[in-house]
């Protein structure tokens, strides 16, 4: 009898479950549940060291030192002393994203200026969509999306024609 009750107990639980759940289903906007934790993950992070930008400016010093007449020996010495500043300015560079829309699908970016906090449990986080991706009303290429203890608790879009709530 003991069982008889935990089953048909256990069985009314599920199925008030099953009902409740059918009819408030949980909201989705662009795969992300509201009221849920983030599911869209982060977006690549690079170093903000620029190589590139560096070897051009040692080819530069190189041509001046060569046209102020330096000899081959004090050039070698001043470019070690640049390779070895330039190792230690990549080492220490911040993390960085991509610029935006180069990201590859839709993910999300701290806010920042220079440099980029980690995502924070509390507080705002920009959903970015790669060039070409973003929704057709999109009228930017990111949504604002507010945190509150790790879940998403609302999202904001401008739509182009005026700002408004989305959920």
């Amino acid at each position: 009898m003991r069982a008889l009750t935990i089953a048909v107990l256990l069985g009314l639980g599920l199925a008030l479950a099953a009902h409740a759940q059918r009819r408030n289903p949980g909201l989705a906007v662009f795969g992300q549940v509201l009221g849920k934790p983030l599911s869209i993950p982060e977006c690549e992070r690079h170093s903000a060291w620029d190589a590139a930008a560096n070897e051009r400016r040692v080819l530069s010093d190189r041509q001046a030192l060569v046209a102020a007449g330096y000899k081959p020996d004090a050039i070698t010495k001043v470019e070690a002393k640049a390779a070895e500043r330039a190792a230690s300015a990549a080492a220490s560079a911040p993390l960085i994203y991509r610029r935006t829309g180069e990201d590859d699908a839709p993910c999300i970016r701290s806010i920042g200026y220079t440099e980029f906090p980690p995502i924070p449990a509390d507080g705002k986080v920009l959903l970015h969509f790669p060039r070409g991706g973003e929704p057709a009303w999109l009228g930017d290429d990111h949504v604002a999306l507010t945190l509150v203890a790790g879940n998403v608790t609302e999202m904001r879009a401008d739509t182009g024609v005026m700002s408004r709530r989305v959920v």
